[in-house]
């Protein structure tokens, strides 16, 4: 399954291109939970395929099962920090810089949220959060859609304006926590620990390995087991998986026992409790770490400091 390093040419020219289409006949049925005050709390969106929930006080996908197996053990959350590598510390200022952006220290807020359904097949939830400093300061503002396909299939746009209060990110993607029955990964990308600016040399073709072999445990705890220049990734049993792409670029990936919050607070790996999930994150952007030999400068052109960042995932659960 090794991709072949030759090249050709192609006559695209010739090519007469037809449109895409999916076998959406089975359509979606909406249940919608509100307040006593005749607040929308809870959206879920039901099919054959099974169903998915979203929490409309926080806009996040809070449920997903596919044909009675819930595969998410927590909500599929937005991610632009990282625990820091040696060389973060080592550089210093944008240790400083991502800190603001600590799970722990970032304020989000949803400003607002509706449902649409765009016909039997279709359903989208449109929202804008900004996300702040425990000041109040802002550092970006999201608009984010998320579309459901009667083919229980998840498409999420999501579009970043940086505010003045923000200089850099470490990564831009998203997180979620894998159900832990779901302990095989399989992915078409790069076969080692690799970064932006530490890619060279790996082989790209379709891996298999268990979940818990993904992950190198340093003597400290920080960033570990990303793969770049991945194409998809999906974490399996032998029943039922979960697949993630990013539709418009190549991505960055991993999966770890340990939640990066619980990891940022203990100073080794045999103090940290691992989490009831696989911790899958997938990036449209991660930040480079620098030099192999610490204390050197991680190079301006690898950190992600635009000002306008977009990306589309896209999330297929399968048997």
């Amino acid at each position: 399954e090794e991709l072949d390093g030759e090249q050709f040419g192609l006559p695209m020219n010739t090519v007469e291109r037809q449109p895409l289409t999916f076998d959406l006949s089975s359509p979606l049925r909406l249940a919608v939970e509100k307040s006593k005050q005749d607040k929308v709390q809870s959206l879920t969106v039901r099919g054959d395929y099974g169903e998915t929930t979203i929490d409309m006080l926080s806009g996040e996908i809070k449920s997903y099962k596919y044909h009675g197996r819930e595969l998410l053990s927590s909500p599929v959350r937005l991610n632009f920090w990282r625990l820091p590598t040696d060389n973060d510390l080592a550089e210093g200022s944008v240790a400083r810089a991502w800190q603001q952006l600590h799970p722990d220290q970032l304020q989000r807020h949803l400003t607002d949220i509706a449902y649409r359904q765009i016909d039997s097949n279709r359903v989208a939830v449109d929202m804008m959060a900004r996300y702040a400093t425990a000041s109040g300061a802002t550092l970006m503002d999201v608009r984010q859609t998320l579309l459901f396909l009667s083919t229980g299939d998840i498409v999420m746009s999501c579009d970043v304006v940086a505010g003045e209060a923000l200089s850099s990110v470490a990564r831009v993607g998203v997180q979620m926590q894998v159900a832990k029955a779901l302990d095989n990964v399989r992915w078409m990308g790069a076969d080692i620990e690799s970064y932006a600016d530490r890619c060279g040399g790996v082989r790209i073709a379709v891996h298999e390995a268990k979940a818990d072999a993904m992950t190198y445990r340093y003597h400290r705890p920080q960033e570990a087991g990303s793969r770049c220049l991945t194409r998809w990734v999906s974490l399996s049993d032998a029943s039922t998986g979960l697949m993630v792409h990013m539709l418009d670029s190549l991505v960055s990936f991993s999966v770890s026992p340990y939640d990066d919050r619980s990891l940022s607070k203990a100073d080794s790996y045999s103090k940290a409790k691992p989490a009831n999930a696989w911790i899958l994150n997938v990036d449209s952007r991660m930040s480079g770490i620098g030099s192999a030999r610490g204390g050197l400068d991680i190079s301006e052109k690898d950190v992600i400091s635009e000002r306008r960042m977009h990306f589309v995932a896209l999330l297929v659960a399968y048997v």
